[in-house]
């Protein structure tokens, strides 16, 4: 039998943060098989967004974080999460995103806080 890859996202958020940058917090559960590898995200007009790390006063680019089977990627603030640089446009409401994967992009609906 073929191993499945499943993921699911809850309580995805994006929250304005300093200099026009926008944060991804949210928990990524890894429901699947086999491990996934998320390596980023898309805007709603193809802006690109990483993975960061706040290590003390410290923010740091991860080019790529593994998610096992059965496991859990907590985006919070003070701790790890994705950003944006910037938006082409202010984000209302709600937004489209993608998280990108291994082999896959996944759309995401983030709540604007």
């Amino acid at each position: 039998m073929a191993q499945q890859v499943g993921i699911s996202v809850v309580n995805a958020e994006i929250h304005a943060g300093s200099e026009g940058a926008w944060h991804f917090y949210g928990i990524v559960y890894n429901v699947g098989d086999v491990p996934v590898t998320l390596y980023g995200m898309d805007g709603p007009a193809g802006e690109d967004g990483f993975i960061h790390a706040t290590t003390g006063s410290e923010i740091a680019e991860i080019y790529e974080i593994a998610i096992e089977p059965g496991n859990a990627l907590d985006l919070e603030a003070g701790g790890l999460f994705m950003r944006f640089e910037e938006l082409e446009s202010t984000p209302e409401g709600m937004l489209s995103i993608a998280l990108y994967f291994d082999d896959f992009e996944m759309p995401v609906e983030v709540t604007v806080q």
